[in-house]
């Protein structure tokens, strides 16, 4: 045996793979009284794989002779598996004579092979190899009948095929050596090669294939990907194959073009893997066969499942998101191009066209035949299908004719939310056109729904957004409306009192004081709606503050009093907002109170923080109403009078401060409105 160190590999590699399926058989076969008989011919065949690699290493003809007898024990091992293998699966049993002579005939026939081999002068081939080709022969006899029988043990019908594999390829190395044909090298080469394979799928079975007889799946399963690149790299390698045997017979007998057509054989065989590598319309075609014969349904749901969540989860706005609805459903279906029909006003109406022929510009009427099928039915149209027994084209005659103008029209699918028809999708037929069953139909049904929710989701957010930009816009009008009820009703009181005053010159003084307050505050109020930003806070007395929103209130009864308990009180605030604060909360006290009644402004301070409590004797408000509307906008007790903002505003305003409002009150008794803020303890 010549060395060679791809020979060499091959054995070293499928001695190790044979060292693993020793302890995949001992725990992994279904039926234990089989483990130690597979297990005990996977220890035989370690064992000459190892002496192979060894002699190979190291020529050497002793090692030869070793390797010789391990051949034809390991091949006696798989016998006596097969025959243990029989007798657990098969009906019919092997002859008794057969399953108890085996032993003493193999042991027999391996002491006459170890004697001849060191005595006779008898070829070696043919003490070797015409009992390696009978026991191959006997074996392959066995694997008929064990594959028969055991038609649901996955795994020993594997270990049948590999086996039935690799007895074909020795029986046939048998018969070539006794026929005389000396190229040792290369049949040796391809031995150890298949053994290799063999030894692999034996164990990729041991290791996946259920150990019950179940239904059960494998404990690890490939995905289509991979599948897909498995069979693309075996392709490879058949192809690569092909071409080195045929620059090898090329090379030997090609003669004086030998060279030349050696190199066009390299050249053709790389240019071969390249294309089978980089032809999307040859893996589109792989990947349809391996659906449709290695799987038992056709589509990898979780996969496209995920693809079409991730699609359709990615942030988007407008046309945008209508584009992104578009594609995933062009992507499941490996559809070139798609137009998305969606309702306005009575119609459907184009929202987006992607690579499709211009004839579809058209509407459909949303009470037509053909958009009924589509909603009551749930319906998916397929306008160029013959008629078959499928029923596919049941509904087509409701097809509207401008559908059928499309030149590459494949399919017309619908998009139901809930029970509404909320628009149909238009796909071109795909490159690879595949039969269509019902997987097809449940796939497109489920993905129309869930593009139907998405660009429903959308719609509605957009909705939503133009409702909050209006209902801001309303917040805002009702708060300016509010200042300015305040100011109109301080002039009213002012050109109520004109006709009974207008001769004293206190009250003509006092009218302009209110009138230039006025303007500021109208000044403060357009400064709000000119800027965003609120009004500057800045470090103030408490006390003028607090006289100012008095002067403000001190025109209606009755008239509020105040008790001020410290002085000095230093804290961080916009004055006029501040001010406006009070005089809401004021306002609302004189507004509670009969005019004879009180409105008390009692201010003391803590270590850190003033108190102001606004307290009055007047209606006063239940538990309820304090609990759940008064410092929400729009409400109020004061029916017809108020907007239900002032409190709110106040409220926000305080707390934006770093202070805080609560209240007590008692129908009929009155209220307490108490504030707290913090005071700048820095001088």
């Amino acid at each position: 045996m010549t060395y060679n160190s791809a020979t060499f590999i091959a054995y070293l590699g499928a001695s190790v793979f044979s060292i693993i399926l020793i302890f995949a058989f001992a725990s992994q076969l279904r039926t234990i009284a089989l483990r130690p008989a597979f297990a005990l011919a996977a220890a035989a065949q370690s064992t000459w794989l190892l002496s192979a690699s060894y002699t190979l290493a190291n020529p050497n003809a002793e090692w030869l002779h070793y390797t010789h007898l391990l051949d034809t024990a390991q091949q006696f091992f798989w016998l006596w598996a097969l025959i243990q293998a029989m007798q657990k699966y098969c009906q019919k049993a092997l002859p008794i004579s057969i399953s108890r002579g085996f032993i003493p005939l193999s042991v027999a026939i391996f002491s006459a092979q170890l004697l001849l081999s060191r005595t006779s002068e008898v070829p070696l081939n043919i003490i070797f190899s015409m009992p390696s080709a009978i026991i191959n022969l006997i074996g392959l006899l066995f694997i008929h009948r064990l594959y028969c029988s055991a038609s649901n043990a996955r795994l020993l019908k594997l270990i049948c095929l590999a086996l039935g594999v690799t007895l074909c390829y020795t029986c046939y190395h048998s018969i070539i050596q006794l026929s005389g044909f000396n190229d040792a090298p290369a049949l040796s080469s391809t031995r150890a090669t298949i053994t290799l394979i063999s030894n692999l799928a034996l164990l990729f079975g041991a290791l996946t294939l259920p150990k019950e007889n179940t239904e059960h799946h494998a404990s690890l399963s490939l995905s289509r990907p991979v599948i897909l690149y498995l069979c693309l790299l075996s392709l490879s390698a058949a192809i690569i194959t092909v071409f080195a045997l045929a620059s090898l017979y090329i090379r030997r007998f090609g003669g004086g073009i030998g060279e030349v057509m050696y190199l066009f054989v390299v050249a053709a065989s790389i240019v071969a893997v390249v294309m089978l590598l980089t032809s999307t319309g040859f893996r589109s075609l792989l990947n349809v066969l391996i659906n449709k014969h290695l799987f038992s349904h056709k589509y990898d749901y979780r996969s496209e499942w995920l693809k079409l969540i991730d699609g359709l989860s990615k942030p988007a706005n407008g046309p945008e998101a209508l584009s992104i609805a578009i594609n995933a459903v062009m992507a499941i279906f490996k559809s070139s191009g798609g137009a998305l029909y969606l309702p306005k006003g009575d119609q459907f109406h184009l929202a987006l066209g992607t690579n499709i022929s211009d004839s579809h510009k058209h509407t459909e009427p949303q009470n037509s035949s053909f958009s009924r099928v589509l909603r009551e039915f749930e319906w998916v149209f397929f306008p160029r299908l013959a008629p078959t027994q499928t029923q596919l084209d049941r509904f087509n005659e409701t097809l509207p004719d401008w559908i059928r103008l499309i030149d590459d029209v494949w399919l017309v699918m619908p998009l139901i939310y809930e029970t509404k028809l909320t628009g149909f999708i238009i796909l071109s037929e795909p490159k690879l056109y595949t039969s269509l069953n019902w997987e097809d139909l449940d796939l497109l049904k489920i993905t129309g729904r869930q593009i139907a929710s998405y660009i429903e989701g959308h719609r509605k957010s957009e909705a939503l957004s133009e409702a909050k930009q209006f209902e801001t816009f309303n917040k805002l009008s009702a708060f300016i409306m509010h200042d300015l009820k305040n100011l109109i009703a301080q002039q009213s009181l002012l050109v109520e009192n004109a006709a009974k005053h207008k001769g004293n010159p206190a009250f003509i003084e006092d009218a302009f004081s209110t009138i230039g307050s006025s303007v500021d505050r109208l000044n403060v109020l357009l400064q709000k709606l000119q800027r965003s930003e609120p009004e500057a806070a800045r470090r103030i007395d408490l006390k003028p503050v607090l006289i100012e929103a008095l002067s403000r209130c001190s025109r209606v009864r009755p008239t509020p009093s105040l008790r001020l308990e410290a002085d000095h009180l230093k804290l961080l605030a916009a004055p006029d907002t501040l001010c406006m604060v009070f005089v809401h909360l004021i306002q609302n006290a004189q507004e509670a109170t009969q005019a004879c009644g009180f409105v008390d402004i009692h201010i003391k301070r803590t270590e850190n923080s003033v108190i102001i409590a606004i307290d009055d004797n007047g209606k006063g408000m239940d538990e309820y109403f304090i609990k759940h509307s008064l410092f929400k906008p729009f409400e109020t007790t004061k029916t017809g009078k108020g907007m239900g903002i002032g409190v709110y505003q106040a409220k926000d305003y305080l707390e934006h401060l770093g202070g805080s409002i609560t209240v007590e009150s008692k129908i009929n008794e009155g209220t307490t409105f108490t504030i707290t803020l913090p005071l700048l303890t820095t001088p």
